[in-house]
């Protein structure tokens, strides 16, 4: 059974000199019981993605 599903998401930040896109088609699906680990470079949106989901879950 799927615990988490996420699916096409974005989120962009901009400032007075440019756009930056943190998250960019992001979609995956972690089922119950599992480990999900969430890797990526520095500055890569990992931590954006934890906060969207902390948000979410709240509900």
């Amino acid at each position: 059974m799927k615990l988490l599903e996420v699916k096409h998401v974005h989120k962009c930040y901009a400032n007075t000199r440019r756009v930056s896109e943190v998250l960019h088609d992001l979609s995956f699906a972690a089922e119950e019981g599992s480990f999900t680990a969430i890797m990526g470079k520095s500055g890569s949106g990992k931590k954006h993605f934890v906060k969207l989901y902390r948000f979410f879950a709240s509900y």
